[in-house]
């Protein structure tokens, strides 16, 4: 999902999928997703070093065809990106050899995450009402404009929504931020619309 104003601003929610499969198998396994906590297996270590860096990876392959596209230059398999995690269901392949917990993992949860991704993820885009209208974020730029006495300067906002751990934030950089989900409940939804204005403030 994204809001836009093309002569400002962006603000873009997402629900990659990568990520919430990951969430998911650390859901399962009741990995600890914070990065200060120490892996008690190996499976759980490298598990984490995918999670991790998921929001990185995302974040580098943005970059990479905003970097195309500013320079006019077309995508080409010559110019694709290549991530240090490629994402290859069913049977993840391309998971190194010295990650094969990891990728043993990842073919186990595989089909009942599928099952599970096809009839929960409505949740995550707000249900009946699109998520931007239920936060209200263009009455939320209108706020901060207001208060700034000026209008937003050009930036641009992407927040990466889970729907595991519970209460999770992770800033990636100023620019991106992974949170859990509103799931619908009203204090979590008012827990996002803050941080959202939080960031915006420090952007707009």
């Amino acid at each position: 999902m994204q809001v836009a104003n093309t002569k400002s601003w962006r603000i873009s929610l997402g629900d990659p999928q990568p990520l919430q499969f990951a969430a998911y198998i650390g859901s399962q396994k009741g990995f600890d997703p914070l990065e200060s906590c120490q892996p008690r297996t190996e499976a759980e270590n490298q598990w984490k070093v995918w999670w991790l860096a998921l929001p990185e990876i995302e974040a580098e392959r943005t970059a990479h065809f905003q970097a195309l596209a500013k320079n006019s230059v077309a995508p080409t398999p010559q110019k694709g990106f290549t991530s240090r995690f490629d994402f290859n269901p069913p049977d993840f392949s391309s998971i190194p050899e010295d990650k094969e917990a990891l990728r043993k993992l990842c073919v186990k949860y595989w089909p009942q995450f599928q099952v599970w991704y096809s009839r929960e993820r409505n949740k995550f885009r707000g249900g009946g009402v699109r998520l931007p209208e239920r936060l209200g974020l263009h009455q939320l730029i209108k706020e901060i404009e207001q208060t700034n006495g000026r209008t937003a300067k050009p930036f641009d906002l992407k927040i990466d929504l889970v729907y595991w751990p519970e209460n999770y934030l992770r800033f990636v950089s100023d620019n991106f931020v992974v949170v859990t989900a509103p799931d619908e409940i009203p204090e979590r939804e008012v827990a996002l619309k803050e941080l959202l204005r939080s960031q915006i403030g420090k952007l707009a």
